[in-house]
């Protein structure tokens, strides 16, 4: 946690911040002054805080308008250190956490992600110090490896409980479903398509990190920013809304038209937004948390929830 003293005071003053006061909200710091509010975050390393400037600067460059700005200090400096700690000083969106359950926010939020995506794609990443996922077979292997591990791990315990026995039983199914991806993954035009069509992605397109101002989106956190096709993007968004808004597969389908209508979508494209959907994502996810990161669950409640994840990733 950042330390109140005379060195932040100074490292402050030198943004023309006085007289503040400093809230922690979530992962960041509110700084409230006379008249208006800052965004103060902390890095572990100025390897992100590099990485943001840059994406924020070409977003703003190409005119996109729906994300925060970074600031620079009185010596053009946009991040100061503070002990082993980073730190930069970013506007402040004074909106609210987008409510991803009403349909019109759905439409906004598709948006701004798909001027987001655009306003990057000429974007020049090789001196960006970030992860380049974009190797989907990769990605999805890690997957089947976890599901055959979490199938061992219950095969070898002397007693089962309720969720390993539903577990168990419906865990080939969900292999079936990973092989058939990455078979399509695995094929040539797909693997080619990926491998030529990299761009930034946001990566972390959560309810929190889309704020509803003024009847617009803004993007904010950019600290997670990776190398992949924005098709992932989008597929990852898309997965979240089905969540929140119980497994409404209706909304799946309107998400990719709401985004086609901007884009038209290639038939790899196409064929890489429906392999996403069909990705047993919290199925999976449950497993790797209860048996291969050994997280206490309440056996009951679980039960309900893990049976719902089978119904509908798991169905045919």
């Amino acid at each position: 946690m950042v330390e109140v003293n005379e060195n932040l005071d100074r490292t402050l003053e030198s943004y023309g911040i006085k007289n503040y006061k400093i809230k922690k909200i979530r992962s960041v710091y509110k700084i409230s002054t006379k008249g208006h509010n800052i965004l103060l975050k902390e890095f572990r390393s100025d390897k992100k805080i590099l990485n943001i400037q840059k994406v924020l600067h070409y977003l703003h460059k190409n005119n996109f308008k729906f994300c925060q700005k970074i600031f620079h200090n009185n010596n053009n400096q946009f991040y100061f250190k503070l002990g082993n700690k980073y730190y930069s000083c970013f506007s402040w969106v004074d909106g609210i956490e987008v409510d991803l359950r009403k349909i019109k926010n759905i439409k906004r939020s598709i948006h701004s992600i798909y001027l987001f995506h655009k306003s990057l794609a000429g974007i020049d990443y090789s001196d960006l110090s970030i992860e380049d996922n974009s190797n989907w077979e990769i990605v999805f292997d890690k997957n089947l490896i976890d599901l055959y591990n979490i199938r061992n791990i219950i095969l070898n315990k002397k007693s089962w409980n309720s969720i390993d026995m539903f577990y168990y039983e419906n865990i080939n199914t969900a292999l079936k479903i990973l092989h058939s991806i990455i078979s399509d993954l695995s094929k040539s035009d797909i693997k080619d398509f990926l491998t030529n069509n990299k761009s930034i992605c946001h990566n972390s397109l959560y309810y929190q990190n889309l704020i509803l101002k003024n009847k617009k989106i803004y993007l904010i956190d950019f600290g997670g920013i990776c190398i992949n096709n924005f098709v992932y993007d989008l597929a990852r968004f898309a997965r979240r809304v089905f969540y929140k808004n119980k497994f409404d597969m209706r909304l799946l389908n309107e998400i990719f038209e709401f985004y086609n209508h901007r884009y038209k979508f290639n038939d790899i494209e196409k064929r890489l937004f429906d392999l996403s959907m069909k990705f047993p994502y919290k199925f999976i996810k449950f497993g790797v948390k209860f048996y291969l990161r050994n997280k206490e669950f309440d056996n009951e409640k679980l039960i309900n929830k893990l049976k719902k994840y089978a119904e509908y990733e798991l169905s045919s």
